[in-house]
């Protein structure tokens, strides 16, 4: 285990709710557009996975919790 980060919190937060379902299947629809159009997708879907990985170690809430 690391020490300081909940790892069921971590894989459990793209299926947490509908809206993060929703988001969790854009993602991979756009990492199977990957195998079509090589580089570009996986830019997008990282930056993505990294805006979400802050937001988990920083303990916020999804977009879509904060703006509505």
């Amino acid at each position: 285990m690391i020490p300081g980060i909940d790892l069921n919190q971590i894989f459990l937060f793209p299926i947490k709710d509908a809206e993060t379902r929703k988001y969790f299947l854009i993602g991979c629809a756009v990492s199977l557009a990957g195998f079509i159009i090589p580089v570009i997708p996986y830019l997008l879907l990282f930056g993505y996975v990294a805006r979400i990985a802050k937001q988990i170690f920083k303990n916020e809430s999804p977009p879509h919790d904060r703006m509505g």
